[in-house]
């Protein structure tokens, strides 16, 4: 395995998907342990948040 975990995790919600509950999501499998080098995050609608690249 290259650099680590990728994460992907799918949203399925009537409201767009925001940058707060990305993170929040992030912050959530960072406290399991898990060394993430890289997420995605997709739902049916289009996600409108910008790459952060930090």
């Amino acid at each position: 395995m290259g650099g680590g975990i990728i994460f992907y995790e799918a949203k399925f919600h009537k409201e767009p998907v925001t940058a707060q509950m990305i993170q929040e999501e992030i912050r959530q499998v960072e406290q399991t342990g898990l060394k993430c080098y890289k997420y995605g995050f997709f739902q049916g609608q289009d996600l409108y948040v910008k790459r952060r690249t930090t």
